[in-house]
């Protein structure tokens, strides 16, 4: 999850960057930019590294990261806090496009997702692999998980596994 989270806010901010200069570059000479297609391309390519990772991430970290105590009152809470952002990055569009122009909100997009990965990059750990003890030690203080590094599954007791798990096959049995 971590990986594909920095994958997923850099490549976006990468395109949201080269379209803010495409529509710079458009509105000092708008006949000498023949590339109409860019700005389709990286729009799609940004929402597919978007939603590839960081619009799922609240969702996919909900039950790695709560206690089951609090999980259901906290991803209630995560998921209408990650709406209400939703919702205002959508309404204040056109606000953002009347102040910076298209090229300066593009920027601003960019510039907000290089600081996520940024900001992610310090924070976040790789929950891959680990108990919800060691997560809430983490995020407690007591444990840090972004210099310990991943075990192996062989250091965490499991047999190295080479394709998933069928429940409906008995090992023991010999089929010949």
């Amino acid at each position: 999850k971590r990986p594909l989270t920095f994958i997923s806010l850099v490549g976006s901010s990468i395109c949201f960057g080269l379209t803010a200069v495409y529509a710079h570059y458009h509105k000092l000479n708008p006949a000498s930019v023949d590339y109409s297609w860019m700005p389709l391309v990286l729009l799609v390519a940004a929402a597919f590294l978007t939603h590839t990772c960081i619009r799922l991430l609240p969702w996919i970290l909900i039950g790695e990261v709560y206690p089951p105590e609090v999980r259901g009152t906290a991803s209630g809470a995560s998921g209408s806090i990650g709406y209400i952002f939703g919702f205002l990055a959508n309404k204040t569009y056109f606000l953002k496009l009347d102040i910076l122009s298209l090229a300066g909100t593009f920027l601003v997009y960019s510039a907000v997702s290089m600081a996520g990965a940024v900001a992610l990059y310090l924070v976040l750990p790789e929950t891959e692999g680990r108990t919800l003890q060691e997560i809430q030690e983490h995020f407690a203080g007591t444990r840090n998980l972004l210099t310990e590094g991943r075990r192996s599954r062989r250091e965490q007791g499991e047999p190295t596994k080479w394709a998933a798990d069928n429940p409906a096959m008995d090992h023991q049995e010999s089929h010949l």
